[in-house]
């Protein structure tokens, strides 16, 4: 489950771009990055699978951040839908291990979340993403923020000029 998702859920490889991720040459790297994901919680429900992941997060601390969500199949199973409903700040093992049950069973129940994301849960950390800035876009299969991307005009050095409409400013 980790290397079917990981495209979407895991850090892109060095020399990858969100418009050239679902390449071939990027297999082995996403290998790796898949492994450093654990399945924390899994469950299927009305044809949804439902999962929390997490990874070790930096910090001086062994600490790790949760991703929850869930994907749908077609009979072949491709996946058609695929949504990240959570991101949690980095907590260590064992905090992570009961707000993020937490967590999970209130998205597989269909419950609100909104009372654990930032702006609403006071000084305890449960949410990271969403917030007022950042919303999970289900298309792009990506989170989307609302803030300026102060790199962006730089995205180019990359090797991927596609993703800067002008380059001229530079």
């Amino acid at each position: 489950l980790a290397y079917e998702v990981i495209r979407y859920m895991g850090k892109l490889p060095g020399k990858a771009s969100h418009f050239t991720k679902m390449d071939a040459k990027f297999d082995e790297e996403y290998k790796k990055i898949a492994a450093a994901h654990q399945l924390e919680f899994y469950y299927e429900k009305e044809g949804k699978v439902y999962f929390m992941f997490s990874r070790i997060a930096p910090s001086i601390k062994v600490k790790r951040v949760g991703l929850g969500g869930y994907l749908e199949r077609d009979a072949t199973g491709e996946i058609t839908v695929y949504k990240e409903v959570f991101r949690t700040w980095k907590m260590e093992e064992p905090v992570l291990a009961e707000k993020g049950l937490k967590l999970f069973s209130l998205m597989v129940n269909n419950k609100d979340l909104t009372p654990f994301y930032p702006e609403n849960s006071g000084r305890e950390e449960f949410i990271e993403f969403p917030d007022a800035y950042t919303h999970f876009d289900v298309e792009k299969r990506m989170w989307i923020s609302s803030r300026e991307d102060v790199l962006e005009p730089f995205y180019h050095l990359k090797g991927h000029p596609e993703q800067l409409e002008n380059t001229d400013s530079l």
